[in-house]
């Protein structure tokens, strides 16, 4: 897009982290998304959650929740897929106590728990 002079904006970062996070490269969604940074793009809550879910998968769950602390610094707001991405990273690693103190931070933020929050709260259980 930038060769023929069409910048790059939130949705079309987004597309193409997504694409290569279902394409099983998920370090070049990371990469994207420091390029964000660096060119001073706002990300919205959609956009945390999809490198979340891309640094949970090159760079390990602390990336992950060094991110997630940082969305929240930054004034983004978590939302129930956030949660469910954070809680799942955290469970896929053995830190079970981590994630009910996750699951309870929701219930503090006003944030009710889904299926899938529930599904890993009492797989892990």
């Amino acid at each position: 897009m930038d060769r023929r002079g069409v910048g790059k904006d939130l949705h079309s970062y987004l597309i193409y982290m997504d694409i290569q996070c279902k394409s099983g490269k998920p370090w070049k969604a990371v990469k994207l998304y420091k390029k964000m940074k660096e060119k001073g793009i706002k990300l919205d809550v959609v956009a945390y959650n999809t490198v979340l879910i891309a640094m949970g998968r090159s760079d390990g769950v602390d990336f992950a929740l060094r991110l997630y602390r940082e969305m929240i610094e930054l004034g983004s707001e978590p939302n129930v897929v956030t949660y469910n991405i954070i809680i799942k990273l955290l469970c896929e690693n053995g830190r079970v106590r981590e994630a009910y103190k996750v699951l309870d931070h929701m219930h503090v933020k006003g944030c009710a728990p889904n299926d899938d929050n529930l599904s890993f709260h009492f797989r892990v259980s």
